[in-house]
């Protein structure tokens, strides 16, 4: 059942123990603002810049991610998590994603799940590993069985910062949560095979201000504007804060009109915005769909 806190009350395992973080691709808004709005926040959760409620300190920290639709100088900046111990493994479908929450064994050490998060595209009933992109990498009602519920410690706990994990329903408006039936949302689904907690949202996920603060966007295009001029394809330092990091194509053949015309005249086309020290915040909830809760629920089994 839905609730909207979660008991404080926690407790170690008795074995070593894994927090996993999944980072899904971002090829649906091909905009400098957004190609990064996944990564960036997952960066600050692996090193310990950002947090979650009842997230915890673990022995180990894994980062599984879709490579699909980065670019090189992209994924190098979530490299950069591997010079703190932070373990990096990319996959490529879901059966690879859950036999390695299944699995979990790095040279011959095994892990029980302590925390497991998703930061992705989602939709009712689905996280969208790679929306829009080639591969099918999707966690719905039928794929999520696949994931064995001894996996995780008795005192686990889920989160999904993905669009309406928690909402079953395809409607733009309701009159109440009921009309959303959070009990056959992906989110319950989860709580109750796995066993453990699930933490997500009714509503969609806002990312505006996990990398930078929107009153600092003009200063940002305009830096950037000026700076790849005679150095276009390069990786351009903004300022203490930011870098834009090259993505050749970017924001030039995107079907959003608005986005891409946007970009080119902005000068931000062919680069993604990308914060030196991971995100600056967590998403938080949107205001659609309307008559939803704006709160990170919790799910029980």
């Amino acid at each position: 059942m839905p609730q909207d806190s979660a008991d404080s009350a926690e407790m170690r395992c008795p074995g070593k123990m894994e927090n996993i973080i999944v980072l899904g691709s971002e090829q649906s808004y091909d905009l400098f603002w957004l190609k990064m709005m996944f990564l960036s926040p997952g960066f600050g959760l692996a090193q310990g810049s950002l947090s979650v409620p009842h997230w915890t300190h673990a022995d180990r920290t894994t980062v599984l991610y879709v490579a699909e639709g980065y670019s090189r100088s992209e994924l190098l900046a979530l490299e950069n998590l591997r010079s703190i111990g932070v373990h990096l493994e990319a996959f490529r479908s879901a059966r690879a994603l859950t036999t390695y929450i299944n699995t979990r064994e790095i040279d011959g050490e095994r892990y029980d799940i302590l925390r497991l998060l998703f930061i992705c595209h989602g939709l009712p009933g689905v996280l969208d590993l790679n929306y829009e992109g080639g591969a099918f990498i999707k966690l719905n009602h039928g794929t999520m069985t696949a994931i064995d519920p001894n996996s995780f410690c008795a005192h686990a706990r889920i989160y999904s910062y993905a669009c309406r994990t928690g909402n079953s329903k395809w409607r733009e408006s309701f009159s109440s949560l009921a009309q959303a039936e959070p009990e056959n949302s992906l989110a319950q689904r989860m709580a109750t095979h796995c066993g453990v907690p699930f933490h997500a949202f009714y509503t969609r996920t806002l990312f505006a201000e996990c990398i930078r603060d929107p009153s600092d966007s003009d200063s940002i295009s305009a830096a950037v504007a000026r700076l790849r001029v005679g150095n276009e394809g390069s990786i351009l330092t903004l300022s203490d804060e930011h870098e834009a990091l090259p993505h050749a194509g970017q924001g030039t053949a995107n079907r959003y009109v608005f986005f891409e015309n946007g970009q080119v005249d902005e000068g931000t086309s062919e680069y993604s915005l990308w914060r030196k020290q991971g995100g600056r915040a967590m998403p938080v909830a949107d205001n659609t769909p309307k008559g939803l809760p704006g709160v990170f629920a919790v799910f029980t089994p």
